[in-house]
């Protein structure tokens, strides 16, 4: 009876590990499950590009739009800070250029290198995402949405190599994307100068032929009252 007993422990202490070991295998620890069953199922029904929010891999592998959507949603945290600095770029336009400027244009040249240089703050903060030993990296969520890879080395989607390529691409277009806002920011400022010197120099001339006018009609004024005068003395 002793015996009998003690193995119906050992049968439900197993039964519960097996059945942790399912629930695991749920991947309940995955917060994209939603989305990669959202972006699944679009391919299954062909509708994978009405996907706006992230980017949708045209697959059948759940693998590979897992991958896809980590990678995605996790750069755009970081993406959104260069966008910003691109915005404040845009709107302070006055501030770096004449005829009011408070910074040179060379000023801002170093801030937009120092913004998307190689081992600047954005930069470290892709690299932390591509880096396998970090907590927050990409390939440990990826790991932890996976039915089937569980290692970085089992992963046929991630290499941190590529990872970084990705990175200094990303950094490189926003440096060109910068570079072109502050040249066009330079010319939109000078012509706008220039307009509102010629409004200025307008009004001027403005007034001054008012008064001429006024004048020319004081002078037709007298003119003609001094040939009634003269007439008169006849």
């Amino acid at each position: 009876m002793k015996k009998s007993f003690i193995f119906f422990l050992v049968f439900l202490f197993f039964t519960a590990w097996v059945y942790s070991l399912k629930a695991d295998n749920t991947n309940t620890s995955c917060k994209y499950q939603d989305k990669i069953d959202e972006c699944f199922n679009a391919n299954q029904n062909g509708d994978a590009n009405s996907i706006e929010d992230y980017i949708c891999a045209q697959s059948s592998d759940k693998e590979e739009i897992a991958y896809q959507i980590i990678l995605d949603l996790k750069f755009k945290e970081i993406d959104k800070e260069a966008v910003k600095f691109l915005d404040s770029l845009q709107k302070w336009k006055d501030y770096y250029f004449w005829p009011n400027k408070q910074a040179t244009y060379i000023d801002w040249i170093n801030y937009i290198n120092e913004a998307f240089w190689k081992y600047g703050t954005l930069w470290k903060k892709y690299k932390s995402f591509c880096d396998p030993t970090d907590n927050t990296s990409i390939i440990k969520d990826y790991l932890s949405c996976s039915k089937y890879t569980t290692t970085v080395e089992a992963s046929q989607y991630f290499t941190e190599t590529e990872c970084m390529t990705l990175v200094e691409y990303k950094l490189n277009t926003f440096k060109k994307i910068a570079y072109n806002v502050l040249w066009t920011n330079k010319l939109q400022v000078m012509r706008d100068y220039r307009k509102k010197q010629f409004q200025t120099t307008r009004t001027m001339y403005d007034n001054l032929i008012d008064n001429m006018n006024i004048n020319l009609d004081d002078i037709t004024k007298i003119n003609n009252q001094w040939n009634y005068k003269t007439q008169e003395c006849k």
